[in-house]
């Protein structure tokens, strides 16, 4: 479980490329001996405030519900902590544990348990340890498992007797290869599943009825022809055999493509990411094309793709404003993109698409200036792919409640007059009906707002966004988002820039 702003937060921390030191591939490591019941505060892990009393005797008798995430008083690491999930307020009885410089995290489907992969530093994702932690007794265990990569997001299986992810692999060759990983929780011990083909990054995992499927993008900006020579694809894992039992070349494009508008030959790239919405109980993912309104479904058990489905195709207005943008794309680190969010409800029936285009084009003062143009939020009906509803469109991703019943996303505004990336502005967090995404609700941020969870009855959503100062992120806020009531019922300012948080509740 991660959230998006985490990467601003430790700029290339979680996306950066392959480390050069070779992770521990072949070895099946075995748990170290469990730290003790209360672990001891650190330096690096000081007490959240001056007054809170961190005395086990003064926990309540009931298991905590969330836990907070926020940075310590050095400013370099990260603590962990269990809060109030209405209140947001710091529980007694529990001394924080450190949650390193960055990390991944998920949180076993019944409640109770973390898996993480924690980095001790953010000069590169080497020396990550990976540790289980039991939130009833507060106890931390790390594993002997060492990893000198990034990871995806990490993923429990449905029984939560295993977590998954992905991470590169960095050999002899000069091209990288992924591995997928296994977590056995029991034993605590780590071993690779089977590695992908090469020059292909992991982006995502999903788990599904005792499978993996893995998403990968091709790699760098090799071209053959002018074309990519791998396409996003993705892979279905039988982790019982080790064995790749389906691989599915998707029809669109993403990560780096050559832009033949580039003014220069410098930096002629355009990123490109189709947005990806994962269907699991019915082993199925939606695709949603970046450069077009096009949606392809594919199918994961039998290893087809269905579409390209384009739900009631008509110009829009963001096409038009698109077509109107002209210019030349600029050179350098000003790299145009495409992006598409995209999500789909617990029961299958309805999908949620939304995206931004950004396009640096020369102004008639002569200097690049960044263009975008957003695209609307559609939903779509599952079962006969037509267009549901269609609204005013979202700058960050979609997030949809557990039931289906509310949606949330971001928007801001932009002036793109200053030269080189257009400044953002306005920041709004909307809450919006889950089935029409009419408009419910809406609240000022300070930032770009990400969701970091919902609550497990999706009653409460647990937004942050950090704030930038003179270009250098300042403090952070969570807010807990009554959803019912479409209001704010509670909201914690932290004295710096991260503050996330963990549903752990029993289900």
């Amino acid at each position: 479980m991660r959230s998006p702003w985490f990467a601003l937060a430790f700029a290339g921390s979680l996306v950066a490329s392959a480390c050069g030191a070779t992770s521990s591939a072949n070895a099946t490591p075995t748990p170290t001996v469990s730290r003790p019941p209360e672990p001891q505060v650190q330096s690096f892990t000081p007490s959240p405030t001056s007054t809170i009393d961190t005395r086990p005797e003064a926990r309540p008798t009931t298991p905590p519900a969330a836990i907070l995430i926020d940075v310590d008083g050095t400013g370099t690491h990260l603590r962990a902590r269990p809060v109030d999930p209405v209140t947001l307020a710091d529980v007694p009885g529990y001394a924080p544990i450190s949650f390193e410089h960055h990390y991944q995290a998920a949180v076993h489907p019944s409640g109770g348990t973390i898996a993480a992969v924690m980095w001790p530093g953010g000069n590169g994702n080497y020396g990550a340890t990976v540790h289980l932690i039991d939130t009833a007794r507060w106890i931390d265990r790390t594993l002997d498992t060492k990893i000198d990569a990034y990871t995806t997001a990490l993923r429990f299986d449905a029984t939560g007797a295993a977590v998954y992810w992905a991470q590169p692999v960095t050999g002899a060759s000069t091209e990288t290869t992924t591995a997928l990983w296994k977590l056995d929780v029991a034993s605590g011990s780590a071993r690779e599943v089977v590695r992908l083909p090469a020059n292909l990054y992991a982006r995502d995992v999903l788990t599904f009825k005792g499978r993996v499927a893995v998403y990968a993008e091709p790699g760098g900006n090799v071209l053959i022809d002018g074309q990519r020579r791998d396409a996003p694809t993705v892979f279905v894992v039988d982790p019982a055999s080790a064995r790749i039992v389906a691989t599915i070349p998707l029809p669109v494009r993403a990560g780096q493509y050559q832009d033949p508008a580039a003014a220069t030959a410098d930096e002629p790239w355009r990123q490109i990411a189709p947005g990806l919405a994962w269907d699991g109980p019915r082993s199925r993912l939606f695709v949603a094309d970046a450069e077009s309104e096009r949606i392809f479904r594919v199918d994961l058990d039998a290893g087809t793709i269905a579409g390209p489905f384009e739900p009631k195709p008509r110009r829009s207005l963001a096409d038009v404003l698109w077509a109107l943008l002209g210019g030349t794309t600029a050179q350098a680190k000003m790299q145009s993109s495409d992006r598409q969010q995209a999500t789909v409800s617990a029961d299958g029936a309805r999908l949620y698409v939304s995206g931004v285009r950004s396009t640096f084009a020369k102004g008639q003062d002569g200097k690049y200036h960044e263009q975008l143009v957003p695209l609307d939020l559609r939903v779509i009906d599952t079962a006969g792919m037509v267009e549901l509803a269609r609204t005013a469109a979202a700058s960050t991703a979609l997030w949809l409640a557990p039931d289906g019943s509310s949606l949330l996303y971001g928007s801001e505004r932009w002036d793109s007059t200053a030269e080189g990336y257009a400044t953002r502005s306005e920041w709004t967090l909307h809450l919006a009906d889950g089935a029409s995404a009419r408009e419910r609700a809406s609240f000022p941020a300070g930032g770009t707002a990400w969701l970091a969870s919902f609550n497990r009855d999706s009653t409460i959503a647990y937004v942050s966004w950090t704030a930038i100062v003179g270009g250098t992120l300042a403090s952070a806020t969570l807010q807990a988002v009554d959803l019912r009531a479409g209001r704010i019922a509670a909201a914690r300012d932290m004295e710096r820039h991260v503050a996330d948080l963990l549903v752990v509740a029993p289900r």
